[in-house]
């Protein structure tokens, strides 16, 4: 198991009724506690590796100092297969192994049959047959249909304006020659280039903008 569990159980009260630790001095309880913290690191929870020169690496402490502890403390560890071994801790961590394979199981059990009940209740849609996919492409409308099916498209307001200056021009007379040979004769002026505009124009339909550059126009040639 890769993913053991950072952390194992300690109970207090477990802590300080054990035997083992009353028997222990403060100093000793420390060391012990930190022997645990390091089992529990280790390849095997609750073990530590031998020869004890490994071990006492593994503790982050000096040999001479872990050997004193043991001898001292002796009911802490036992020695199996080559490993000391805290039997409480390592009882901890083989139930913590043991029920985690029994939640893979039961949820690939679960899964599976979770799995069967969808199929049962939700079976898989069949696929269209030739004859269906005809039909839905039949229904579908031409492309010349779905263009007359469409209203024509209104004008824009350029265009609108760009029709009504062409209706106007064609109602202007501009006579130019008359209209620039007056203004010499009259006023003594040299030849204008203002085209002439007759006086009553129907502007009423043209834009308010177009309207008010003929009434410019007009308004300058009657100067």
């Amino acid at each position: 198991m890769s993913n053991k569990p950072p952390a194992f159980q300690f109970y207090a009260k477990d802590w300080l009724t054990s035997e083992t630790v009353l028997s222990m001095d403060f100093r000793d309880q420390g060391i012990y506690m930190r022997i645990l913290a390091a089992s529990w690191m280790s390849s095997d929870p609750g073990t530590i590796p031998l020869p004890l020169s490994l071990g006492a690496k593994v503790i982050g402490l000096p040999p001479r100092l872990v050997l004193a502890f043991l001898t001292r403390n002796p009911g802490a560890f036992t020695e199996v297969d080559g490993r000391l071994v805290n039997e409480k801790l390592h009882a901890q961590w083989l139930e913590l192994k043991d029920l985690r394979e029994k939640r893979i199981k039961l949820g690939r059990r679960g899964g599976l049959a979770k799995a069967r009940n969808l199929l049962e209740q939700n079976p898989s849609p069949a696929s269209p047959t030739p004859t269906a996919l005809s039909q839905i492409q039949s229904q579908r409308p031409s492309a010349k249909a779905a263009d007359a099916s469409h209203p024509p498209v209104e004008k824009s307001k350029n265009q609108n304006r760009s029709e009504a200056l062409k209706r106007i021009a064609d109602h202007l007379d501009y006579r130019k020659e008359e209209h620039d040979r007056a203004l010499v004769e009259n006023r003594g002026l040299r030849e204008s280039r203002l085209p002439f505009v007759p006086a009553p124009v129907r502007i009423n339909y043209i834009d308010p903008g177009v309207a008010d550059a003929i009434r410019k126009i007009a308004k300058r040639k009657a100067i």
